[in-house]
């Protein structure tokens, strides 16, 4: 039974991989050669990451430490052991630089590839990266599809550490807050080592077998060394005495130093003794910098550069220090700055070409952590001098009313059968992404979803509840498809507190109802159950029966994976009933597959053929390609049990094939596994081999458990064929509503 949950929020299908066919996971006498059937499936393999970050131009000195680095590899390779660095020092001090420069020089050490990850472990947001985020992240670089990820952090972690078990990978693992951080990211074998940078010592670690180095400031050479690599050596020769004051007044900061050069470098106009002066002169409107050495202001050098800037590209810097997100693009900076998208491009563009933000990956601009605390210094000053708090408040407003107005048209892309919500609309100034397609949807929630992560706690924080609640639910779809349960649940935890703060029946309704979505997905469907009769009553209590509807279906769905079927058809009967009384033709098609799902499971062979002729008519005239396979699939089922085997035979190929062009694996699968019982219970065991066979190998890389099932039909496979025709098949359970296999734009 596919449910209306699963129509809308169907999670995203990944096509099958090329490669020979395989029968993975079988035992080798399972499937036995010359059954002379070709199997579908592959071999899982992951990809090989190349995630590290450019290394930093001009990079000088650090010997020392880069050969203790070094010397871990001997260390690995004599030990045969997993090997950890743990690189500390205060910041600015160049841990991810000296990180990134090593990992670089011993990339071909690795060949199975290298993993980065900025854990942002002193982000001014306080919002450092989670582990089930920081993991999923890894899964994703090693080419994991999202419908084959586990549910669980345990389980994905475990996931991780098998991927990696027996392959030579480094690990990046920069700026952890501590070691509990960290530790759930650590392989679990030899072959990898694994560098972790941080502010703090991270003793946990060291006191586990890793190799303490602690950064300090570099030497008086080493400095120089750095201004020669950006200025060249003839400026610096030309004014000796004034390149080394430059070094001192910067407390051979290396962040310090690189702002201090870039300056130089787009002045050659100016003499390292003037810039020596300003630089003298800002150090001393100023204190030192807070929680560092007194030795090294960055704050001087910082204020120097800030000094210099454009009104708009300051007011720029000033406001960006307060986004919460971890990066931000050029529409979502116009928004929030309220200006044109060319006037904010050129401001981001003047504050990264002053070095005070980076354009880390093309099109998006983040901070170094201390450079975002200097800007929220800087931020709060102006407001104080100004009174300005509500220009930073309606600058929240509008980034917020951004990504919200943007999100529900991606949303919309890729889900069409829901209704959207109707937003308020968009402060002045707010210019919403434009997302043309399916494809620039998913992309864009893709690459977004770690910073409307972090404007939900803030809009959740900060009073904006109407955000709070309303992002969450243009995200729902997606974490579905991408099977972010974890991520899924906490964020409609977060709309269900904001929609409770602002008294709204329609949030509370909504709210309840994605929740207990979420947690049935997980399998709690004790968590789950109270929170979908809610919404029901919620939605009831509206008079909105489309949305009573989509959640009545939603608890048949519930309610037949835990396979009270008699108390499940009754609901989805009363569903079906309100959406013929409000003209949903789109959605009454799924509900009708689902009644004649749940008549199949009673016996009522007839009332279900009924039922799903009327749904494969609605979903064909439609166009919808994933209701109509799964439809397919159910007939299969049923015409097994009504003793028609050539046209179950018929409807599950067409399922298959159907499920095969919008990439749909455990569809497909799941049809395989369906026509192999078809097959045995017509007498034909080599045929019904090679079916369950493509089944298997497509359901183990899908990790899913209805594989052990099939498998075990197979070994019994002599026995079933001494039982009636429908026997066998009978012992196929519905799962495909756990999964979700249709495509909504297919």
């Amino acid at each position: 039974m596919v449910d209306l949950w699963d129509k809308a929020f169907a999670p995203a299908s990944h096509p099958r991989e090329n490669g020979e066919p395989t029968r993975a996971g079988l035992p080798s006498d399972t499937c036995p050669p010359g059954s002379g059937q070709p199997l579908v499936g592959v071999a899982a393999s992951a990809d090989v990451p190349q995630q590290l970050p450019a290394a930093t131009r001009g990079f000088a000195g650090r010997s020392i430490e880069l050969q203790k680095l070094t010397a871990l590899l001997d260390d690995m390779a004599s030990a045969g052991t997993m090997v950890i660095s743990a690189v500390d020092g205060m910041p600015g001090i160049g841990k991810t630089a000296l990180a990134v420069h090593w990992a670089h020089q011993v990339a071909d050490r690795f060949p199975d590839g290298q993993l980065y990850i900025n854990l942002r472990g002193f982000d001014p947001s306080g919002l450092p990266v989670p582990a089930v985020e920081a993991i999923r992240g890894f899964l994703d670089a090693l080419g994991i599809p999202a419908s084959q990820i586990p549910r669980s952090l345990d389980a994905q972690a475990g996931l991780y550490r098998s991927l990696l078990a027996g392959r030579r990978v480094l690990v990046i693992l920069d700026n952890a807050r501590d070691a509990e951080q960290v530790r759930p990211l650590l392989p679990g074998s030899p072959g990898c080592l694994v560098l972790a940078t941080s502010r703090n010592q991270l003793t946990g670690l060291i006191a586990e077998g890793a190799h303490p180095l602690t950064l300090g400031l570099p030497t008086g050479a080493e400095s120089r060394q750095l201004l020669e690599r950006r200025l060249g050596p003839d400026r610096l020769n030309a004014e000796p005495t004034s390149a080394r004051q430059m070094a001192d007044l910067c407390g051979r900061l290396p962040l310090a130093l690189s702002i201090v050069a870039a300056r130089a470098v787009t002045h050659p106009h100016f003499s390292l003794t003037d810039l020596t002066a300003e630089l003298r002169n800002s150090q001393e409107r100023l204190d030192a910098f807070e929680g560092g050495d007194p030795a090294a202001n960055p704050r001087a050098v910082f204020s120097w550069s800030y000094q210099q800037l454009s009104t708009a590209a300051a007011r720029m810097f000033r406001t960006f220090g307060m986004y919460p997100g971890p990066d931000i693009t050029v529409p979502a900076a116009a928004s929030m700055a309220g200006v044109p998208t060319a006037a904010a491009r050129s401001a981001l563009a003047e504050l990264a070409w002053s070095h005070l933000i980076t354009e880390h990956v093309p099109g998006r601009f983040t901070f170094h952590d201390l450079l975002r605390a200097y800007a929220i210094e800087q931020a709060a000053g102006q407001a104080r001098a100004h009174n300005h708090d509500d220009e930073h408040r309606a600058a929240m407003h509008r980034v917020l009313d951004h990504c919200l107005h943007t999100a529900m048209a991606a949303s919309h892309r890729f889900s069409p059968f829901r209704s959207p919500l109707q937003l308020a609309s968009p402060q002045p100034g707010v210019l919403p992404a434009d997302v043309a397609d399916k494809e620039q949807a998913m992309a864009w929630f893709d690459a977004e979803v770690p910073v409307l992560l972090a404007l939900i706690a803030f809009a959740d924080a900060d009073g904006f509840d109407t955000h709070a609640w309303q992002i969450p639910w243009t995200l729902s779809p997606f974490f579905n498809r991408r099977s972010r349960w974890q991520d899924y649940i906490v964020t409609q935890r977060t709309a269900l507190a904001a929609a409770s703060r602002l008294g709204d029946t329609f949030a509370l309704a909504h709210a309840h109802h994605l929740l207990g979505h979420a947690q049935a997905q997980v399998g709690d469907y004790t968590a789950a159950d109270p929170n979908v009769r809610q919404a029901r009553d919620l939605f009831r209590e509206l008079g909105d029966q489309a949305n009573e509807a989509v959640v009545l279906n939603g608890l048949a769905s519930m309610l037949e994976k835990q396979k009270r079927y008699p108390e499940a058809l009754a609901v989805a009967l009363d569903a079906l009933r309100m959406l013929k009384a409000v003209g949903h033709w789109w959605t009454q098609a799924t509900v009708e597959n689902g009644v004649g799902w749940l008549y199949a499971h009673l016996g009522q062979h007839d009332q279900a053929l009924t039922h799903c002729q009327r749904a494969l008519s609605l979903h064909r005239d439609s166009g919808h390609r994933g209701g109509t396979a799964d439809t397919l699939d159910s007939l299969g089922y049923i015409y097994v049990h009504l003793g028609d085997i050539a046209q179950a035979k018929a409807h599950y190929t067409r399922a298959i094939e159907a499920y095969r062009q919008i990439g749909a694996p455990f569809g497909e699968g799941n049809s395989l596994a369906g026509l192999g019982d078809a097959l045995a219970a017509e007498g034909d065991p080599g045929a019904a081999e090679a079916a369950w066979c493509q089944a298997i190998a497509i359901l183990d890389r899908l990790r899913h458990p209805l594989a052990d099932e099939v498998r075990a039909r197979l070994c019994h496979l002599e026995a079933d064929l001494i039982h009636q025709p429908g026997e066998s098949a009978g012992v196929l359970i519905s799962t495909r509503s756990d999964d979700g296999i249709t495509d909504e734009n297919a």
